[in-house]
Order: C-alpha cells, then sequence, then structure tokens
C-alpha cells in the first residue's frame, strides 16, 4: 500500500483526505474533511527524512505552543499528531490564494495594498512577539490572503523545528530552516538566539518585493543569495519605484539593516515607520541619500579605449511567437521555435566596444551586422581596428563595410537599405551592401547612449542626458528631450508604431535602468516600468525589455503606450554591457527573428563572469586571483615599495570595494566597509588610502588595512564628482566632472584638510583628465583630448606654468616610477610604452619604449621599479552561449 493511502487509513477516524495540494521541501499538503467537525481543513505532513532529522516527538512537543495564538491575521494551527510513522499538523482550509500566487500573476502590487498587507503581517508578528514566539520563516508562500485579508501561516513551525534540534540536522541534508531570498543575516550565520527582529527583516524583504516585483537579494543558488544577504546593499526601493511613499521606502530599507541593532526594534515600530507616524532612523529618509546623478562617468567615456569585450561569440538566433504569455511556434508549419547557433568566422572574432548594440538585425530577420575584428595569430603585430560586418543568415562569409572603422551604437533603417553608427563625434550612415559613408550629424561630446531610426529618415541618437532627432539628408540636430533634474543617461530607444512614441531607458551609476515613454511632441516623458533595452515586436504584440539579464515581453498596447498584462520571461542569463548601462544584448527583427547571447554559467550576472587581472614579470605572464568572484576591477596602483595592489572592484552584489593584495603572501585584506568606491588611491608611505565615495563630497582615509574607522581626508564642496585620484604628500589631484551638466572633463587640485572650493588646475574648454602627480610633486603628468585624439602632457606643478607634450601618438594613463626618472603610459594602437624624464625648463623626454604590445586595457599599472607591469585581460571577459 502507498504511503498516501496508509496514512489516509490512519486518519480516516479523523481526517477524509481528499488531494494533495502541493509538496515543499518540509511536507506535503493534503486537503481533507475533519469529519467531527464536519470542516474542510489542510494538513501538512512533514517528509519521513525531515521528521527523523528533528526527531518527530519533540517537534510534536515544540509546535503545541504556537496552537495557543489567536489572532485574525494568524492561521490557526486545529490539531497535531503522528500517523502511519509520519508527522502532521493541521490548519483551516483558506479559500483563497497564497502572496506568491499574487505575485507571480501580478508581478508588483499596486503600493495601497502591498503597505496594507505588510501592516497586517506586522500586527500578526508583533501579537505573537509579545508571547515570545518568533515565526522565522516570512515569505510569499505563508501569507495568505483569503477576501482581501492576510492569514500568516506556519507560525513557529521552523522555530519549533530548530527547537527540537533538527536545526543542524535538517542543514545536513539540504533543507533549510527559512528561506535564502528572506532570511536575515543572522539567521543565515545559524545564530540560535534570533529575536523578533528577524521576523522584521523577512517582512522588509516580503515588502520590498511587492513594491519591486523582485526579492532584494536574489541568485542562482542558495550560496550566492546568502551570500548578498550576509555582504550586500539592495537598491532603495524608491530608486526602483518612485511613487513610494518617502516613509514607507525608508522604513522597508531600515528593516533590511544587516544588524539587528539598526532594524526597527518591534513589528509594531515597522508598522509605524511604514505609515510615517514613527520616526525612521537617522541618514535612512529619501531626502538624505542623494538624488544627483552624473551626465556621465570617466569610465564610460573612455570604453571606446579599452573596455572592449573580444571573444568568440556564439550567437543564439530564433524565429519565435511569443502569444497569450508563452513562446510558440513561429508558424503553422514550425512545431517549435528555430533556434541555431551563429558562431563567426574564423577569421573574424565579435567584440562589444561601449555604446549601443553590437549588433542589429535587418527588419526581414535575414541578415545581421556586428561589431568585430580580424583576427591574427602575429602576437606582436599592430592589433586590427574594430569596425563593422554584415553576415547574412545564408552565407558563410562576413563582409567588411568600408569606412566604420571604431563604429559604436549601430540600427538599421526600417526598410532595410541603410546602416547608422556613431563614430568619434560623428553620426553617420551607409548602405547595407556597402558604399559611401555619409555624415548625418556632429554630435556634442559626451556617451552615446544608442541610435535608432525614426523613420527611413530621420534617426535618434542620445547623447549624455539628451535625446535628439536628425534628418538622414543632413541638417542640425534637433532636441527631442532635454536633460532632466538628474542628469540621468538615456540608452536604448525603440519607436513605437503609430503615433511615434518612444520608449526609453534612463540610467546612472547609482540606480537601477528605468523605462520610460515620450510620446510624439511632448517633452515630458511617462514613467512606465524598471527595465532597460527595450524593443517593441509588432509580431509579438509585445513590448520585450532586459531585466538583471532576463528578456520579458509584457502585452503592449503601442497607441497608449501602456502594458497590457503581466510579462512573461523568454529568456534568461542574457549578456549586460555594464553594471552601469545594463544594456542586454539581443535584438529582435519585427517579424520575431531573434538573436542574443547568453552569460557564461554559472555566472551570477550578466555583463560577465569577471575580470582577469595578468602581472608580467621578467617575460612571464600569470593570472592574479580576485578577491570576490564576478568582478570587474575599476581600479589598480601598486604600492610605494611595490609589494602590494591596491585594487577597487565592483560587482552586482558588492558596488564599490577597496581591497588591498600582497603580492608575497597571495592575500587580500578588505580596506573599505560600505561605502560605494568609485576610486582609491596610496598614501605615501603605503599606510592608509585615500577614497572617494561614488556621491559624496569628501575625500576619506582609513588604514591600508582596514582598521579604524574612515576619517575626512578634505572636503570637495563645489566639485560635483570625482572619479580619479593621484595622491603625493599632501596634495591630491582630482578627476571627474566639476559641475553638474559639465561638457568637459577637468582636473582639480585639493590639499589635506582643506574645505574651500577645489581649484582648477587648468581651467580649458577640453578634457583633461588621468592625472598622476610625480613622486617629488613638482611635475604632474595627465591626458588631454583635443579634436578626438588623446595625448600625453607634463606640466610643472602645482601650477602650471607650461605644458609639454609626452606622447606622440596618442597616450593615456601615465604612471611615474618610483624616483619619478621614467613616465609609462598606454599608447593608442594598444601598447604600453615608457620613457625616460630628465627634469628643467622645459623637460625633455627619451624614445619611447615599448614594455608591452598585447591589447588595450583602460586599467593598468606598473610597479615603481618599472618590473611589473599589470593589466586587465578584456578577451576572457565573455564566454557567450546561444539560446
Amino acid at each position: 500500500m502507498a504511503d498516501t493511502e496508509l496514512l489516509a487509513a490512519a486518519l480516516a477516524d479523523r481526517y477524509l483526505l481528499e488531494r494533495e495540494l502541493g509538496q515543499g521541501g518540509m511536507a506535503t499538503v493534503y486537503l481533507a474533511t475533519d469529519v467531527r467537525h464536519q470542516r474542510r481543513v489542510a494538513i501538512k505532513v512533514l517528509h519521513q527524512d525531515v521528521a527523523a532529522a528533528m526527531g518527530a516527538e519533540r517537534f510534536l512537543k515544540e509546535i503545541q505552543l504556537t496552537a495557543a495564538l489567536q489572532h485574525p491575521n494568524i492561521l490557526s494551527l486545529f490539531d497535531s499528531g503522528a500517523a502511519a510513522g509520519r508527522v502532521f499538523y493541521v490548519m483551516p482550509f483558506v479559500e483563497g490564494e497564497t502572496l506568491r500566487a499574487r505575485l507571480d500573476r501580478e508581478r508588483q502590487l499596486p503600493v495601497g495594498d502591498a503597505l496594507r498587507l505588510t501592516g497586517e503581517v506586522a500586527s500578526a508578528l508583533e501579537y505573537a512577539h509579545k508571547r515570545g514566539i518568533v515565526h522565522r520563516d516570512i515569505k510569499p508562500e505563508n501569507i495568505l490572503l483569503q477576501d482581501g485579508r492576510v492569514l500568516v501561516a506556519d507560525f513557529g513551525i521552523a522555530l519549533a523545528a530548530a527547537e527540537a534540534g533538527g536545526g543542524a540536522r535538517l542543514t545536513q541534508t539540504g533543507i533549510s530552516l527559512g528561506t535564502p531570498q528572506y532570511m536575515s543575516p543572522e539567521q543565515a550565520m545559524g545564530e540560535r538566539s534570533t529575536d523578533a527582529r528577524t521576523d522584521v527583516f523577512a517582512l522588509g524583504a516580503v515588502a520590498y518585493e511587492m513594491l519591486t516585483g523582485e526579492p532584494p537579494f536574489s541568485g542562482p543558488t542558495v550560496q550566492a543569495i546568502v551570500s548578498k544577504v550576509l555582504t550586500s546593499q539592495p537598491v532603495p526601493v524608491d530608486e526602483l519605484r518612485r511613487n513610494v511613499p518617502e516613509a514607507a521606502a525608508a522604513a522597508i530599507m531600515a528593516a533590511l539593516e544587516k544588524l539587528p541593532a539598526d532594524r526597527p526594534a518591534s513589528a509594531e515600530q515597522f508598522a509605524q515607520m511604514l505609515l510615517g507616524t514613527a520616526p525612521v532612523p537617522a541618514g535612512r529618509t529619501s531626502a538624505a541619500r542623494p538624488k544627483s546623478t552624473p551626465p556621465r562617468s570617466i569610465a564610460q567615456r573612455l570604453l571606446p579605449w579599452g573596455l572592449g569585450i573580444t571573444a568568440g561569440l556564439a550567437l543564439g538566433v530564433g524565429l519565435m511567437a511569443w502569444r497569450n504569455g508563452r513562446t510558440t511556434a513561429a508558424s503553422a508549419s514550425t512545431s517549435a521555435p528555430l533556434r541555431f547557433l551563429l558562431s563567426p568566422a574564423d577569421s573574424v572574432q565579435l567584440v562589444a566596444v561601449c555604446c549601443g548594440r553590437m549588433f542589429a538585425l535587418s527588419p526581414d530577420g535575414r541578415t545581421f551586422v556586428y561589431q568585430g575584428r580580424a583576427i591574427i595569430s602575429d602576437s606582436t603585430a599592430a592589433v586590427p581596428p574594430q569596425r563593422l560586418f554584415r553576415r547574412d543568415f545564408g552565407s558563410l562569409t562576413p563582409v567588411a563595410l568600408a569606412g566604420t572603422e571604431g563604429a559604436t551604437a549601430l540600427s538599421i533603417s526600417p526598410d532595410g537599405t541603410q546602416l547608422a553608427f556613431v563614430s568619434g563625434t560623428k553620426l553617420q550612415r551607409v548602405p547595407m551592401q556597402g558604399g559611401a559613408v555619409a555624415t548625418i550629424a556632429t554630435l556634442p561630446q559626451g556617451f552615446i547612449g544608442g541610435t535608432e531610426w525614426r523613420d527611413n529618415d530621420h534617426v535618434l541618437v542620445s547623447v549624455q542626458s539628451t535625446l535628439f532627432e536628425a534628418s538622414t539628408n543632413g541638417g542640425e540636430l534637433a532636441t527631442l528631450l532635454a536633460p532632466d533634474s538628474l542628469q540621468q543617461q538615456i540608452t536604448g530607444a525603440a519607436v513605437l508604431p503609430g503615433r511615434g512614441a518612444i520608449v526609453f531607458a534612463y540610467v546612472s551609476a547609482d540606480v537601477a535602468p528605468v523605462l520610460y515613454v515620450l510620446a510624439k511632441g511632448s517633452n515630458t516623458p511617462r514613467r512606465l516600468m524598471s527595465g532597460a533595452s527595450p524593443h517593441y515586436v509588432p509580431a509579438w504584440r509585445a513590448l520585450v525589455i532586459n531585466r538583471l539579464g532576463r528578456l520579458l515581453a509584457y502585452p503592449f498596447d503601442p497607441a497608449t503606450g501602456d502594458t497590457l498584462g503581466a510579462g512573461v520571461q523568454i529568456a534568461d542569463g542574457i549578456t549586460l554591457r555594464s553594471p552601469i548601462i545594463a544594456h542586454g544584448e539581443y535584438d529582435v527583427a519585427p517579424n520575431g527573428t531573434f538573436i542574443t547571447t547568453r552569460r557564461q554559467e554559472g555566472s551570477q550576472v550578466g555583463w560577465s563572469p569577471t575580470s582577469q587581472v595578468s602581472i608580467r614579470e621578467n617575460g612571464a605572464s600569470r593570472s592574479l586571483p580576485l578577491p570576490l568572484e564576478n568582478v570587474i576591477v575599476f581600479g589598480l596602483q601598486f604600492s610605494p615599495n611595490g609589494k602590494r595592489l591596491l585594487m577597487t572592484v565592483r560587482n552586482v552584489d558588492q558596488d564599490g570595494l577597496v581591497y588591498a593584495y600582497d603580492l608575497a603572501r597571495n592575500a587580500y585584506s578588505r580596506v573599505t566597509e560600505n561605502e560605494k568606491v568609485l576610486t582609491s588611491a596610496w598614501t605615501d608611505g603605503g599606510d592608509s588610502v585615500v577614497f572617494v565615495e561614488r556621491q559624496g563630497k569628501r575625500l576619506l582615509i582609513r588604514a591600508a588595512d582596514g582598521s579604524g574607522t574612515a576619517r575626512e581626508y578634505a572636503a570637495l564642496p563645489d566639485w560635483h564628482r570625482v572619479e580619479e585620484l593621484s595622491v603625493r604628500g599632501d596634495w591630491v589631484a582630482i578627476g571627474g566632472l566639476a559641475t553638474a551638466g559639465s561638457t568637459s572633463l577637468d582636473i582639480g587640485l585639493v590639499k589635506r584638510g582643506q574645505t574651500t572650493p577645489v581649484a582648477h588646475f587648468a581651467d580649458a574648454p577640453v578634457d583633461e583628465l588621468n592625472a598622476a602627480i610625480s613622486p617629488d610633486q613638482r611635475w604632474i603628468a595627465y591626458a588631454v583630448v583635443q579634436s578626438g585624439r588623446r595625448e600625453i602632457y607634463v606640466s610643472p606643478f602645482p601650477t602650471p606654468t607650461s605644458r609639454t607634450v609626452v606622447s606622440t601618438a596618442g597616450g593615456a594613463f601615465p604612471v611615474w616610477s618610483g624616483d619619478g626618472r621614467t613616465l609609462s603610459y598606454a599608447s593608442a594602437d594598444g601598447h604600453y610604452v615608457s620613457v625616460a624624464f630628465t627634469p628643467g625648463s622645459p623637460p625633455t623626454f627619451g624614445p619611447p619604449r615599448e614594455l608591452y604590445r598585447r591589447g588595450f586595457s583602460r586599467f593598468w599599472t606598473i610597479s615603481p621599479d618599472g618590473t611589473k607591469l599589470i593589466t586587465i585581460d578584456t578577451s576572457a571577459l565573455l564566454k557567450l552561449l546561444g539560446l
């Protein structure tokens, strides 16, 4: 006789089992009839291995404590016991649904509903907490909705399991007492002395998901989720959904604090904070969190120089139809979507460089154009230029398009005959079959978010925070959308049919991308939803968007610019261009032909599996370990004695951390704590590190071993954004944007302890960046960008009475030797060189000496004695798999 039949027979005198309702990690749930009271009940039957691990008798004794809970928002416990060797407990059967079911259907709840439901759960928790019972497993699956009212289920079950002694044994069997996405840090670490604030954390996580559509912590594995719970900070609620009341957003973020002491002390206090009737902790109001974001970042501005991502890519291509929330065959004659891998020719490799799309599909879905580079076997030869290649799906041979060197931000005209792209500051077009390149318009300096054809005669292009339109017949740029007050960057514009409205994404370094709809003729965009990389697909009548590497298709009305239902996932693991821009690498033709790239299996984020840092010494190269998985390295600097390496890293979990790496011990130590750091630098003695927080207005200093607290080094009251540092003695050269909305990069000088406005090093109408102060503090090397070309200069320091050019064929990122007699830099052709430096008036330089000839990296450094050179290997950033 089957186990279910044995159980039914054993319970027959009390309960008549009707059917199974579902299964979980700990139990199976049955619908039954209470024979004595003639009422329908739900019976949870523990799996035998779970019961054995906990000890059935001890568990039943502990669970009796929860039977006394009587509250309108708590699901009662009717009965418990053992039958047929199985442990069970009985609850009322709820004619309704779980909060999980509603979230699966709606994804995000109305703000009012979400706050009301959170308040009702908080009321139930407060009642239980005052009676000494902590739930320990608050999650949407345990929150039932009946006639709009909350009923919290399984109260105290997780605690009973732990108290029964099964905690360790359950963990050994892979069953967790709690759900990772909603576990508090102390619970995730296995602490048994958790209190009411554990439930407050979990309820904060549930409220976060109700409002944003995603839990605050997620990942592909339990270990990955737990790691985020312990170490990462979620994006603030009101950055993802701006109509959330300030008090509610602050309360939720306070509930998600890592330390219990920093959370609301009780569920009741949390509920009051949600409503604004109780104060939130200092520093937790939205007003206290800086809202302004820069119009551009240096990292983004320099992407064309070296953060091009190169790999042998396999692109997934398919012809699909999307309807009624699922993918179906492309036609009646096809039983499944046609999918195949598209590999580049052996002679050409795909590259991903900077801005907009790296590939684009023709409207008929038969041809695609991509950024590529010819493959050469001679490692000593110059790196071939990146250009555009056309590939017809019926051909094995890619065709290089002449005149497209350095092209980015691709898009194809609606009739499929023309290709638009950006090269330097020129918006250009070229026939798809090849031919003469024509300039459409000259663009202002700044980050290019992408291009899109509005019709055959007009092209959209976004530069920084401005959306322009240009006639393909030439003429002046027309401004469709001027910068908003936050100076957010615009990416990924998609033109809707009919009224010609535009869907685009606002992005910045500090907030998740959000999609907006701009009606034709309007200058006020309307918020649509969180996401990036929009495409409207007429064949599917759907808007496809990327959200954290997942592609979602929303039924969509292009006439109103509104979604018509819940989104359905059509692909996941999509490669993202960067953690900042979050541009998903895919394209969809109007007929439904779909092309995409997939991230490496096992990677937690879409933008790359990891950076690879290589150190070259005595002609040999080896890889350095990294402090975290799945990180992008945003800064490298040797300590003054050359024995340690300062590294600033970022990934989706850890946003801007600083580590010190001991080369001899092969060990990392963390320098910063929770600050979001964009750049850092050693002090002269190598015992401390100066850094700037991403949105801060001051420089901070901290001991290099991470001990003590960060202290203010200097104030930056009038400088908008710092993204580069060079520290020598008491001097700091900062690089970045001096003012909001600035169109050029500047270098500023500040001294330790300074609180007055920053002095501009050279107030010229050109980009000045990559400052490096010499060891003797008498000279400064830096890059100047004029007419799209960057060269290295040296000037006296701190007063630039003159400047002398160093590089002769382009250069960036200068590094001084320890004795100040050698200057090294990255050349424009992808090589690293050094020159001898002799002080004087003017100073003189020896001929360039090649250090390394293999590719270019935006972040590199060389040891003070010149024996060790470190670069980031971009060729290993992406391993792309087909659908």
